[in-house]
């Protein structure tokens, strides 16, 4: 099940959805909708360079008022054409590019007033993908009008550009548009409009009683791509609320149902809201008796005993939504579950227990709703009784089958120490100790004299399901080719530039038989965001438009989320402490990136910042994770793993918060164990460490400390051995 919105702010909803469709990845295919502005935009095309010749910086900068316009660009002799846009007081501006991306690769860059060169200054917006059509837009909040420049850079190739430039009101909420003016849904289809940048939401209410099915069905114009989001009873606002369910495929064409249970009564909000273009569409709401037996009737659940075993069956995604089994459980023991199903579906596993007395109304002790039928999941009973285990359909029907295998709980030994004879070798050596031989095809490679390309590769790692490599700037360190030979590794990438890794290391690697792709941009935020690119590509429909935030001039807190941000290929984001980088920005916009986890206190990342991210229109959640200083950060991040079933507190993982090099690697190991990475000073153990041991010591089983004894001394080593039982 692809949840539409990480569990970031709340944890795992009770409610049962029936349907939920995967949230999509931004691509070429998604801009067809704002073709279509192209065409509409209501002037015909005209061509500006037959009225002033653009200049190719601020400096000569030809007005441009609205309208749809046409030019050319040569990447090797006319890179640029720059315009003066005057944008008034509470107005908003909407840019649309459009080039042929065979024949030419162009971004559109916005700068302020102030700036006096595009090659200098800063952009507020601007887009940075590949696709046929990029857009963006941009409110003048001041309480004056300005004149801003508009730059058009080619960065591949050469041809001709059309563009299209549209002022708008700063859009202020409608009566229709919050959930305190939600409308009452009254029987029947009703047809009204949406605009992205205008009139994003219409909201519609809907009381909902036990036992009945809450279905809401849209189709639209092929112009806008508009999303179902439903937030439960007691919502305030569409900003500060998550919703409870959804669907947010591509276009306008979606489709979903909750089945309301016990305790899931009341009023319902149903939010239809544009992701991009504008136009019109269809709404269909409708409540009906749930199909009888559609849920496991509690008291007729069978029980299954044996140690090893199976069950197969089927479930239908309207009229058998779940199936459920229970078995008697004592303390110390442990239960291995794996679900798989049939091709096309989405089948989830959860646990309840112990002795729960009803599931639509329990809390599940442990779940996997991954975005296939492919779950599973390990319980380790610390409380005696009935665990019950359900499988359930999120979308699809079709076979299924649950394994499961108990076994006792493993008792934790000594704490270990992974390490090499220096940084690049302890790397190696958390390899080694993590991936098996032949493992990974893949392998992605980084500085180990700097950290901030490094920061944003966990993710990356999780990905590609390999381990994180360092290297020395000017050569390839030993040991990394022969390490490469053991993974089976026939790809390398390197995050970074050649500043960063010189390309006497992509020569290396080529020589041993390998191909070498480069991540980079021309800054640590750019390089973050070349990172997040392909781990959204590579994640797919299973990314929830979750993404971290934290500070780029600093380690420490980017190396606390790495384990969760590799387990859940989870974006890493950077900017500055005190302002939004660009960069990460025009990431937001361009993804629709709807929850934000902000790793840091204030001073790491500004309040200004946190203010800025909740402004950003697809803006759902946003939530920040600190403590009283970096070691108490990384036990406050731990925590809400933990609490969000995204980690565990099973494996835990320690490296010292003073440097970075061991724990960039030490962030893999622990994502790939699905534990949790604490900091520690280097001379005596940490006091976050010590009471997060404290009180997970019922569910510790591995303890491993990473980096020698000059990153981690022994007095640490000895303190963590004095907590462990």
């Amino acid at each position: 099940m692809v949840v539409l919105v990480a569990l970031v702010c709340v944890q795992m909803p009770v409610v049962t959805a029936v349907a939920v469709p995967g949230s999509y990845v931004p691509g070429p295919a998604d801009w067809k909708s704002s073709a279509g502005l192209i065409s509409s935009a209501g002037v015909s095309a005209q061509d500006v360079s037959a009225q002033a010749d653009p200049g190719n910086d601020i400096s000569g900068a030809v007005p441009l008022s609205d309208g749809t316009y046409t030019d050319s660009l040569s990447f090797a002799t006319d890179r640029a054409d720059v315009y003066a846009v005057s944008i008034g007081a509470g107005k908003r501006i909407r840019v649309t590019l459009s080039a042929d991306p065979t024949l030419l690769l162009a971004d559109a860059y916005l700068f302020d007033p102030y700036a006096t060169s595009i090659d200098v200054d800063p952009p507020l917006r601007g887009t940075m993908t590949d696709d046929a059509v990029e857009t963006f837009t941009f409110d003048n909040t001041s309480a004056s009008a300005a004149t801003y420049s508009l730059a058009i850079v080619a960065t591949q190739g050469a041809a001709a550009y059309t563009l299209v430039l549209e002022t708008f009101d700063i859009p202020t909420p409608g009566s229709d548009d919050t959930i305190a003016g939600a409308t009452q849904w009254l029987a029947g289809p009703i047809v009204d409009t949406l605009d992205a940048s205008s009139d994003r939401d219409d909201v519609y209410w809907v009381d909902v009683a036990v036992g009945e099915r809450l279905s809401v069905a849209t189709s639209g114009d092929s112009a806008l791509d508009a999303d179902i989001y439903i937030y439960a009873p007691g919502s305030a606002t569409l900003e500060d609320a998550t919703p409870y369910w959804g669907s947010v495929s591509e276009g306008s064409t979606e489709n979903v149902s909750l089945d309301v249970r016990t305790g899931m009564a009341g009023r319902y909000f149903v939010d239809i809201r544009a992701a991009r273009g504008a136009g019109s569409y269809s709404l269909l709401i409708t409540t009906a008796p749930q199909p009888a037996g559609a849920w496991e009737t509690f008291s007729a659940i069978p029980q299954v005993a044996s140690a090893t075993g199976q069950i197969t069956g089927t479930l239908d995604i309207s009229t058998d939504v779940n199936d459920a089994v229970f078995m008697m459980l004592a303390v110390g023991e442990r239960v291995t579950l794996s679900l798989s199903g049939d091709a096309g579906t989405d089948f989830d596993l959860y646990v309840y227990g112990p002795d729960p007395t009803d599931l639509a109304v329990n809390v599940p002790v442990a779940y996997s709703n991954g975005p296939t039928s492919s779950e599973s999941l390990v319980l380790d009973v610390k409380t005696a009784g009935a665990y019950y285990f359900e499988t359930r359909t999120a979308a699809g029907s079709g076979a299924y089958t649950l394994q499961w295998e108990r076994s006792l709980t493993p008792t934790v030994g000594d704490v270990v120490r992974l390490q090499g004879s220096n940084r690049y070798a302890t790397a190696i050596a958390l390899s080694k100790a993590t991936f098996a031989a032949g493992s990974a095809k893949t392998v992605i490679l980084a500085t180990g004299e700097d950290f901030p390309d490094a920061l944003a590769a966990s993710p990356l790692a999780g990905a590609y399901q390999c381990p994180l490599l360092l290297t020395a700037k000017a050569s390839l360190s030993s040991g990394v080719l022969t390490e490469l030979g053991r993974l089976g590794a026939t790809k390398v990438i390197i995050v970074g530039g050649t500043s960063a890794v010189s390309s006497s290391v992509d020569t290396a690697i080529k020589a041993s038989g390998r191909t070498v792709e480069r991540l980079k941009g021309d800054n640590r935020y750019a390089t973050a965001v070349a990172i997040a690119r392909r781990v959204v590509q590579k994640s797919g429909q299973s990314w929830t438009g979750t993404a971290f935030v934290t500070r780029g001039d600093a380690f420490a807190d980017a190396l606390s989320i790495g384990p969760i941000a590799f387990n859940e290929q989870y974006p890493v984001l950077l900017t500055d402490s005190g302002t939004l980088s660009s960069e990460t920005r025009a990431f937001m916009d361009e993804y629709d990136v709807s929850d934000v986890v902000i790793a840091g206190g204030a001073t790491a990342v500004s309040t200004g910042v946190e203010a800025a991210i909740k402004k950003l229109p697809s803006m759902l959640c946003v939530e920040r994770l600190s403590g009283s200083d970096r070691y108490a950060t990384s036990k406050a991040i731990a925590d809400w793993g933990i609490k969000h079933s995204l980690t565990s507190a099973a494996y835990l993982g320690v490296a010292t918060g003073v440097n970075f090099p061991d724990g960039l690697g030490g962030g893999v190991v622990c994502g790939c164990r699905t534990g949790a990475l604490l900091l520690t000073r280097p001379d005596a153990l940490s006091g976050s460490v010590s009471t997060f041991v404290k009180s997970h010591t019922g569910d510790l089983i591995r303890v491993e400390v990473y980096g020698g004894e000059d990153a981690v001394t022994p007095a640490v080593v000895t303190s963590l051995n004095k907590l462990l039982p």
